[in-house]
């Protein structure tokens, strides 16, 4: 089976085209729409500015808990990190997420090797 973008012509295929790390697509331990998932972060937050996890749901016709389930498989995979922000005072301000194109090495207890895979 063949797949063809019938919609755009080939230079206009040359002219659009990004690098995306795909290493990630051969984790098995992903489901579709994990991959699915990271592959429109880096695609339209290749930086990681502006992206925020309202965005995401916004973006995503499975709703808030499919998103929040989705980003919870990828840290655990090593493709994100969630970082704590906090207050001077030691409140909880909000959170910050890193993107891992090529992933981290988690152990089970939740310890990141920083070595990439």
């Amino acid at each position: 089976m063949v797949f063809k973008n019938s919609m755009m012509s080939n230079d206009e295929l040359s002219a659009n085209k990004m690098k995306l790390p795909v290493a990630f697509l051969d984790n098995s331990a992903l489901g579709w729409d994990a991959k699915g998932l990271f592959a429109f972060i880096l695609a339209n937050y290749p930086t990681g500015l502006g992206i925020t996890v309202q965005k995401l749901i916004e973006a995503s016709p499975d709703g808030r808990d499919k998103v929040y389930k989705l980003l919870k498989k990828l840290e655990k995979h090593g493709y994100i990190q969630r970082q704590w922000i906090r207050a001077t005072d030691g409140l909880l301000e909000g959170i910050e997420y890193f993107i891992y194109p090529h992933g981290r090495v988690v152990s089970e207890n939740n310890a990141v090797d920083a070595r990439l895979r």
